[in-house]
């Protein structure tokens, strides 16, 4: 099995759906904390979607492509295409990345506070967007991805490493 050249309309479909219902999700669990938590958060995901646009998927193979997510097209009317041999070898990716990780693991932490408050809802939606996310994401792109398959990507290549048969 190789890599997609582009990703099939329906696994960006997927990606997509879980993803937003992930970050809306994430979002109510946010506003309960208080008027201030929500601004906030929407902040750290605009700066970490940004720089990860611009400083990530500017130097990624699938640049003006579909990738996994999608973002390879709409990346390529925004920013400029940058150097593929620095894909996640700057520090503005590994900043992309840390705010990434904290728009992650903020709403973790809120819907443990949600929880213990005895609000459940938004924390059980949330909790299924992830896993819906991050689940099948290994198999459906990782294994798929040409960042991977060329070691470019550490992450793809620590959580489905080649094995000649991929």
């Amino acid at each position: 099995m190789g890599c997609y050249k582009e990703f099939p309309r329906r696994i960006v479909i997927y990606n997509d759906a879980a993803m937003l219902a992930f970050l809306f999700f994430g979002g109510m669990i946010i506003a309960g904390l208080g008027l201030w938590a929500l601004p906030v958060y929407l902040l750290v995901l605009t700066a970490a979607f940004t720089l990860t646009f611009w400083t990530i998927c500017s130097r990624c193979s699938y640049y003006g492509l579909r990738c996994g997510l999608g973002f390879g097209l709409p990346v390529k009317r925004l920013f400029k295409k940058r150097n593929e041999s620095e894909f996640m070898h700057t520090g503005g990716q590994y900043l992309a990345g840390f705010l990434l990780a904290i728009g992650f693991i903020f709403p973790l932490v809120a819907g443990v506070l949600s929880v213990i408050r005895g609000v459940w809802l938004w924390p059980a939606l949330f909790l299924a967007s992830l896993l819906a996310l991050i689940i099948p994401h290994p198999k459906m792109v990782c294994r798929r991805c040409r960042q991977r398959e060329s070691g470019a990507c550490g992450i793809g290549v620590l959580i489905t490493p080649k094995t000649g048969h991929s």
